[in-house]
């Protein structure tokens, strides 16, 4: 069995797979996480003297002031473009509380109006990959929630669900290549013992093609037969020794293709799980950071 036709099936076996990962690719939805963080003004002590302490903001008294820090992370494969948002239609966070005044935007690019108790994001261009944030003050503890089916085909989700999900996937990865690797281990196993048996198969057939050859040579040279069966025996002898080896047989050959499958997957996955992390940590989902609300 020859270099081409053991490595055939597996190049077949990991297209097959590598035009599934494509395809999927393609059909994935674009992902918009939206993330909520507030940061309280005033310490609870401070209310025990409400007529000589007050908070004002351009002359407007704040009963209870809370700092809010709204987060839009792109974190899908696509960019979100200003044609996604469903009939031209801002993107709305609704606080339910009292919206003071818009502190800061970190984007020139997000164009935000404010209602009584939202904040609106006129359509525009969310880049893979970039977060956008804006800062807002409001009166009262806010209460967040988000239409999660304003975007067209994207998933609209909170930083705890985009937690949840980048999570599970670095789990799936990492079981992934874990079995790649048992996989990997068992089939080197396999290949240590087959070709161990082939081994001993091997020498005694080229014992016997060899006791034959020398058999047919030593006998009656006179006999009519002699030159096919001196050359059929030869070819034995010769046959035998090319079939000799690893990676000779069926069985060898099975088990090397399942190996090097089991390997470039098993590589694919590490590397898909390393980019998980680094997407988490990029987020700053491992830790604290802005993905976890204080209170």
């Amino acid at each position: 069995m020859n270099l081409f036709t053991l490595i055939g099936p597996a190049v077949g076996i990991l297209g097959l797979l590598a035009a599934y990962y494509f395809f999927r690719y393609n059909k994935e939805r674009k992902r918009l996480a939206i993330e909520v963080d507030s940061s309280k003004l005033v310490a609870e002590k401070m209310y025990a003297l409400p007529e000589k302490i007050s908070v004002q903001y351009d002359q407007i008294t704040v009963v209870d002031p809370y700092i809010v820090t709204i987060q839009l992370v792109n974190s899908g494969k696509r960019d979100v473009s200003s044609k996604d948002f469903d009939g031209d239609k801002p993107l709305a966070v609704d606080l339910k509380t009292k919206i003071v005044a818009l502190l800061h935007t970190d984007s020139e690019s997000l164009d935000v109006e404010l209602d009584p108790s939202r904040v609106l994001v006129a359509p525009t261009l969310l880049v893979r990959g970039s977060s956008y944030v804006i800062n807002v003050l409001v009166d009262g503890m806010p209460e967040v929630s988000f239409e999660k089916n304003r975007l067209i085909e994207t998933d609209v989700l909170s930083g705890d669900e985009l937690e949840n999900r980048l999570q599970k996937r670095s789990r799936q990865l990492r079981l992934g290549s874990t079995a790649c690797l048992a996989v990997m281990v068992a089939a080197l196993m396999g290949m240590v013992v087959v070709a161990a048996i082939e081994s001993g198969d091997d020498s005694d057939a080229r014992r016997g093609a060899q006791r034959e050859f020398e058999l047919v040579l030593n006998s009656d040279s006179s006999i009519p037969s002699y030159r096919s069966d001196l050359k059929t025996a030869q070819e034995r002898v010769v046959a035998a020794q090319e079939n000799s080896g690893p990676g000779a047989s069926k069985p060898f050959s099975v088990v090397l293709v399942v190996y090097l499958i089991s390997g470039f997957v098993g590589v694919g996955l590490t590397v898909m799980s390393t980019r998980a992390k680094k997407k988490m940590k990029s987020h700053r989902i491992l830790g604290r950071g802005p993905y976890h609300r204080r209170r």
